[in-house]
């Protein structure tokens, strides 16, 4: 267990409960993957927009800077992608 950062871009819907936010996570080669989901799936807090915030994913593969990670709780882009390899420098690694 671990956690990506992402940018929380925007507000998909602001004003339904829970809110839905859409999220970008970006992966080692630079390419952008928008995320949407409801707020409290994302996070534990309140969410600033714009802003980081580390979400909850599966530590896979780490190969020096290159790290696997896979998103938990159903979190994936449109394309029902889920797992990523991102730049070490992005996760945090549970204790």
């Amino acid at each position: 267990m671990g956690w990506v950062q992402v940018e929380a871009m925007r507000w998909v819907d602001e004003d339904s409960f829970p809110r839905v936010l859409e999220v970008r996570l970006t992966d080692v080669e630079g390419k952008a993957h928008l995320l949407v989901d409801k707020e409290p799936v994302l996070s534990a807090g309140d969410v600033a927009v714009p802003g980081h915030l580390d979400i909850d994913c599966s530590i896979g593969r780490v190969d020096g800077d290159r790290v696997t990670v896979t998103l938990e709780h159903g979190v994936m882009t449109a394309s029902d992608r889920s797992t990523f390899v991102v730049s070490r420098s992005l996760v945090t690694f549970a204790a």
